[in-house]
């Protein structure tokens, strides 16, 4: 199982909640800034996550996979996860 580190850079979100609509069980609207509850997750965590972060218009969602392990979903796409946010 891998598991993949999030990083926000909240200073340039925009506050729209894509991010919340597409993944509500990791991303909540806080004082109109995007926030995580957990910084590190799963594979069963990664396709919603990813979602977020692919849909946030400023692209201030990262997610890598930890120690630098490829995504294990088996699609190679995914190993930008982070930078299509």
């Amino acid at each position: 199982m891998t598991i993949y580190v999030i990083t926000l850079d909240t200073e340039n979100c925009i506050g729209c909640g894509q991010c919340e609509l597409e993944c509500p069980d990791n991303w909540k609207m806080v004082d109109g800034k995007a926030k995580f509850e957990k910084a590190e997750i799963d594979d069963s965590a990664y396709e919603s996550n990813k979602k977020a972060a692919d849909s946030c218009p400023v692209t201030v969602i990262k997610i890598e996979a930890k120690d630098g392990a490829a995504p294990s979903s088996g699609d190679s796409s995914d190993e930008d996860a982070g930078e299509g946010a």
